[in-house]
């Protein structure tokens, strides 16, 4: 007896009984008449053993036999299972030493094989690339017979595509991967799309809509994925045709705080064109401010020769204290406002020798120039004619 782990029985044929709990030599009880057959069996098996009987049947012949041979070996089964979604090559083990190294989908079975009532553990030693693989019902005790329920189930991996945008001064920058992700973002730093995208598929990052006064062209934006990518890089600077100014882009042709360079602020009802501060457009005077009046279609100043009752003229060019006295029957609000010196219920009246004004040719109030009667002692004069003496001394009647 050679191999025995545990207790075994031995019968001949089929009767005599030997229970036997170690190895060695063996004798069954009841001994077999010379001519008589004998057949050795083995009537039970040890626990997780397989015991196998060699030269166990003849007959007898005048001697004793002695050469008959019980090995005994402990059961041992195969552990394995089957392999889904495997897109490359995954290494598995068992009990950490046992590898198997798959390529397609499909049944597997471990080359080494487990013993009857010894432990079994499958676990994922090497994942494929761009895969994660894992296992059910890897690990249990081995019974009677091989184990088939091994499930390793393999999934694409997929990762984040983002990276830094920089240099946006205002608005919003919307960007997509692939065409189809979109992300929009109104502040500079980090950003990741929202959808990942699987191992070895590529990444295509390019701007959708940016703002009219910048310009985002994007680095390091295409690729095949085979991990995490953070360095997608949108730069934004000032579009063709615009400045920086103050942290802005500006348009200095159109700006009017920046007109023909930064800084340069258009005065009040003037715009910016084509880098000029010009008078601002008007439909009537009410779209102007600061006292300016709408000529032409534009914003200007009043001025006295502009054909237009504007500013603080009381008629058309005249009056008001800011331009020449106005002629006789134009409008007026004080006699300074009439060449005559004589306003009257908001007109300009003619000089008369009755107005108690000094004016036409009169050398003082209503009196003298040859028109008027002459002036009393002590008034103006320029001709003797002037005064009611006669006698024009020094500019003054005596």
């Amino acid at each position: 007896m050679t191999g025995l782990s545990g207790a075994l029985v031995l019968q001949n044929n089929a009767a005599d009984d030997l229970a036997i709990g170690a190895n060695g030599t063996f004798t069954f009880a009841t001994s077999v008449s010379n001519g008589a057959a004998y057949h050795v069996t083995v009537s039970t098996q040890p626990a997780t053993q397989t015991c196998t009987v060699t030269n166990g049947a003849g007959t007898v012949s005048a001697a004793n036999v002695g050469n008959v041979s019980v090995v005994c070996a402990t059961n041992a089964f195969k552990v394995g299972g089957s392999v889904s979604g495997l897109n490359g090559t995954v290494v598995l083990q068992n009990n950490g030493t046992d590898s198997l190294s798959r390529s397609a989908n499909g049944a597997f079975a471990f080359a080494t094989p487990v013993a009857e009532g010894g432990g079994f553990s499958v676990t994922v030693q090497t994942n494929p690339a761009g895969q994660s693989c894992s296992v059910a019902n890897g690990a249990g005790t081995m019974g009677t017979g091989d184990i088939s329920t091994v499930a390793v189930t393999c999934t694409t991996n997929a990762y984040t595509v983002g990276g830094t945008l920089s240099g946006l001064s205002s608005g919003t920058v919307v960007l997509k991967n692939n065409g189809g992700d979109s992300l929009s973002r109104s502040v500079n730093g980090a950003f990741t799309f929202p959808s990942a995208v699987a191992y070895g598929n590529p990444y295509v990052v390019t701007v959708s809509s940016q703002p009219a006064n910048l310009s985002c062209p994007v680095v390091n934006g295409s690729g095949t994925i085979s991990g995490n990518v953070t360095n997608v890089s949108v730069s934004c600077s000032c579009a063709s045709g615009y400045s920086a100014c103050s942290g802005a882009c500006v348009d200095t042709a159109t700006d009017s705080n920046n007109c023909g360079g930064c800084g340069v602020v258009c005065p009040a009802n003037f715009a910016c064109s084509s880098g000029g501060c010009v008078a601002a457009a008007c439909t009537t005077t009410a779209d102007c401010t600061g006292g300016d009046v709408c000529l032409g279609g534009t914003c200007q100043a009043p001025t006295c020769t502009d054909g237009v009752r504007d500013g603080q003229e009381t008629d058309t060019d005249c009056g008001g204290g800011t331009c020449s006295a106005c002629a006789v029957g134009q409008h007026c609000a004080a006699p300074s406002d009439c060449t005559s010196g004589v306003c009257a219920s908001g007109v300009c009246q003619a000089a008369s020798c009755f107005d108690g004004v000094k004016n036409g040719s009169e050398t003082a109030i209503d009196c003298g120039g040859g028109v008027c009667g002459g002036c009393a002692a002590g008034q103006a004069c320029l001709v003797s004619t002037d005064c009611q003496s006669g006698v024009c001394t020094a500019g003054f009647c005596h």
